[in-house]
């Protein structure tokens, strides 16, 4: 009995899944391979390169897959890391896979925290910002975590903030084109029911800037 067979084996790289991220520098790796159509793979001619490097006498090898646990004497560096496989099944019919992951080892940097920790600041509505970096895998916007006073805000609508004490103050320009010169700086009172205080501090801005009374009415 002769058996045909002219299709190449299946094959993967199943861990750590391509173009992932990873915080574990002694990950498992695992590769997936099955031969449908013939006579099966033939494991003997697996070929490994982890960086380049050949690795496939390292791997725990059987009929349908191989593994490999990075152990801690040798743990992975920070950074991109590339697999590359190549399997034959006993027809020769060679397939090849390859893969990439990183391994992100270091937490992010949050930096330019304003107020800074231990100020004392002279208002009663401090601008509230912080910048926060990471150099490999980036930030996970859905994991910031935001507190005023231990309340969570993250995530509020603006009118949910400014009752708490928090409002952007945009700068370089950025005011509300479709309001009224008078109605962008009413905005700052927006909460204030001081009648004569928000007299005086808009006689206050206008002192500073006297063209803001010139376009009082104009549109922003």
């Amino acid at each position: 009995t002769v058996v045909v067979d002219s299709t190449s084996p299946s094959l993967q790289v199943t861990q750590p899944v391509d173009g992932s991220y990873i915080n574990d520098a002694e990950p498992e790796i695992r590769i997936a391979y099955s031969d449908a159509a013939g006579g099966g793979v033939d494991t003997s001619t697996l070929q490994v390169f982890l960086d380049n490097v050949d690795r496939a006498s390292d791997f725990t090898v059987t009929d349908i897959q191989a593994s490999l646990q990075i152990p801690a004497s040798d743990p992975l560096a920070e950074g991109e890391h590339t697999i590359d496989v190549t399997i034959a099944d006993k027809a020769c019919n060679t397939s090849s896979a390859s893969g990439a992951f990183t391994v992100d080892l270091s937490a992010p940097t949050i930096s330019n925290l304003v107020p800074a920790d231990g100020s004392f600041v002279g208002t009663a509505t401090p601008t509230l910002s912080a910048d926060f970096t990471d150099n490999l895998s980036g930030i996970d916007a859905d994991s910031v975590l935001i507190t005023l006073d231990g309340n969570d805000v993250t995530g509020l609508k603006a009118n949910q903030l400014v009752p708490r004490g928090m409002a952007h103050a945009p700068e370089g320009r950025g005011i509300f084109l479709n309001l009224s010169v008078a109605e962008n700086l009413e905005l700052g009172a927006y909460l204030r029911r001081d009648t004569v205080e928000i007299e005086q501090d808009r006689d206050m801005c206008f002192a500073l800037f006297p063209i803001l009374r010139e376009r009082y009415q104009q549109r922003a």
